[in-house]
This record gives structure tokens, C-alpha cells and sequence, in this order.
């Protein structure tokens, strides 16, 4: 390839051409890195070199296809680095690979902190999300002491990664540390008092404190309680309609043991009451009608005057006082 003009580049020497010309065109690059001190500047109608500075002039398009770094001419006022389709920059320090930037990734080379001098730093994907890869951990703490990351199945918050702490999850302000070994949700302070040390979970506020359960009708809504033994060795069950029309059963052994609902207290099997020195006290009531086969009704009635009298109805209806008061 013929050239019109072949510029020398001598230290403190001042070289100038056309932006034309095609030699300074082929070989900017070599140039503007050679070892030659350029003390005075080399002007052009879009680019100057003072010392160790290039600074970019008006611009010019960029041209797809083209490897350029140059101030585009677009009105934008930004500094454009453009490779063809399929390439992509590669950032280096001392000729080692920090970070590669292809069409939709960056991609950083080497594990890498992101930190600000001031303020925060904050992640805006225009209203999507941000995506982690699976089985790749979110971690807070100096080591990672928390973690929470998605299989790919199941998602796991691993609140000890490293150390001992636990879990509050606060909703007021001036909240304390979180009671030991537990998940706390705080509210308000209950006063100086501390969780139970075996307590998993626990809620606290300076006023009333709830737990909601909620499932559609003819369904229940259970608290059970399990051991390598069974997994609902014990039961709260309120049900809802499925069993019986609004009220709780009561489950030991993985037996239902007792029903209360309205007006209704009913144990489901051979039961043994033992009041430990206390007493069943009966008030006064009219007669009940017979009850179930193989049942008796014991209650307490007035005697047609001012005394009360025992009595029990049996299954036929037959009356019997078997107490009266004198």
C-alpha cells in the first residue's frame, strides 16, 4: 500500500498531517504507543494527544463492523467503544484477564468486590429481576455468615454459614437483637423478659400478639406435633366442616382423644377424669330428654321447691333421684 506522506516522530517534534492521511490512519495505534516523549500535540480534525491525554474532538459516526473508540457524533455526548458482532472487549491488568464484556454480560474474570466511597449501590433492571445463577448464594457478612440461595428445587436461608446468630425480622422501629437460637418477630418490646431458650420462633409486641391461621370451609387448619415416632403424635385441629361443624379436635398418640364445639365437650374414647382434688359442679336445669343407647344423663334439678335434687335420666327415659338436698 503506497502512502502520500511518512511523518518522523522525534522527541519534542512536532508532527502534523491530514486527518486524510492514510498512513497516520493505519498506524494511530503505534503511534500514540510508542516509546517517543510526545511533549507537543499532534492535532487532527477529531483528535488530540497531549503528553499521556487523548482527548476526542467533534466525533464521528460509528460504523457497525468496525473495531473504534471514539466520541460518537449522535448528539449523545458519550464516549463510544464499539467492536463487529460476535467480538467483545476484554479489561487486563498486567495482562491478566478482570473483565470480558460480550453482547448482554459482563463477565468478571477473577473474584471481584463492587463498593462505593459514598452512598449506596444500588441494582435498577428497569422493573425485571435479578437473576442468580441456581445452587449460587446471595451471602451477607464479612465471611458469608449468611447465605441464601435456590437449588434449583428448594430455596435455603442459612442463617449460620458461619458463626451463631439468628433472625429478626422487625416491624417497628428501635428493635432489639433477636432473642438466642431463634426467629424473632418483633413489633414491640414485651417488657424485660427473654424467649424461652428451647423457643425456635418467637413473636413479640408491647400489645396483643396472634398467630392466623386461615383454610376455606369444610377444611381444617392444624397445629401437630411429631417425633421419629410418628409426625402427628399430637394434633390441634380446628375443623372447619369437614368432621364436625366448627370446632376443635384433639389429638394424643395420633388419636383423636376429645371434640369441643359449641355446647359440646365429647371425648372419642374410654376416658378417665381425675380432678386432683377438685370438684364437677352442676347447675340447675330442667329435666333432659333420654339420651344415646348405653348412656346415662346426671343432672341437677330443683325439687319443685327450693331444693336441689341429683338425678339421672337413662336411656329410656326412666327418672332416678339419687341425691336430694334436705
Amino acid at each position: 500500500m503506497a502512502y502520500s506522506v511518512v511523518p518522523t516522530i522525534v522527541t519534542n517534534d512536532v508532527a502534523t498531517a491530514a486527518w486524510g492521511n492514510q498512513y497516520i490512519k493505519d498506524n494511530l495505534a503505534a503511534v500514540l504507543s510508542s516509546s517517543t516523549t510526545l511533549n507537543t500535540a499532534i492535532v487532527t480534525s477529531s483528535l488530540t494527544q497531549l503528553g499521556t491525554m487523548v482527548t476526542y474532538g467533534a466525533g464521528a459516526a460509528v460504523t457497525a463492523g468496525n473495531y473504534q473508540a471514539g466520541r460518537d457524533a449522535d448528539g449523545t455526548n458519550q464516549l463510544h467503544f464499539n467492536v463487529p458482532t460476535g467480538a467483545g472487549f476484554e479489561f487486563s491488568i498486567n495482562d491478566v484477564a478482570e473483565i470480558v464484556h460480550t453482547t448482554g454480560a459482563w463477565a468478571f474474570q477473577l473474584a471481584t468486590t463492587i463498593s462505593t466511597t459514598a452512598g449506596d449501590l444500588t441494582l435498577a433492571p428497569n422493573g425485571t429481576d435479578v437473576i442468580v445463577p441456581d445452587s449460587t448464594a446471595f451471602s451477607v457478612g464479612a465471611e458469608a455468615d449468611s447465605r441464601i440461595y435456590y437449588n434449583g428445587t428448594d430455596t435455603f436461608w442459612d442463617l449460620r454459614a458461619v458463626g451463631t446468630g439468628s433472625l429478626m425480622m422487625a416491624l417497628g422501629g428501635s428493635f432489639p437483637s433477636p432473642d438466642s437460637t431463634s426467629v424473632h418477630i418483633w413489633k414491640g418490646s414485651a417488657g424485660v423478659i427473654a424467649a424461652d431458650s428451647v423457643a425456635l420462633l418467637v413473636l413479640e409486641n408491647n400489645g396483643a400478639t396472634g398467630i392466623q391461621f386461615l383454610s376455606a370451609n369444610t377444611n381444617v387448619a392444624d397445629i401437630s406435633f411429631g417425633d421419629d415416632g410418628s409426625a402427628v403424635a399430637g394434633r390441634i385441629r380446628y375443623d372447619h366442616g369437614s368432621v364436625i361443624a366448627d370446632g376443635f379436635r384433639i389429638f394424643t398418640a395420633a388419636t383423636e382423644q376429645l371434640r369441643i364445639s359449641d355446647g359440646s365437650f365429647a371425648f372419642q374414647k374410654a376416658t378417665t377424669l381425675d380432678l386432683l382434688g377438685g370438684l364437677v359442679q352442676l347447675t340447675e336445669r330442667t329435666a333432659p330428654g333420654a339420651g344415646a343407647a348405653n348412656t346415662v344423663r346426671i343432672y341437677a334439678v330443683v325439687d319443685g321447691g327450693s331444693l336441689t335434687d341429683l338425678a339421672a335420666v337413662f336411656q329410656d327415659g326412666t327418672v332416678d333421684l339419687f341425691a336430694q338436698e334436705v
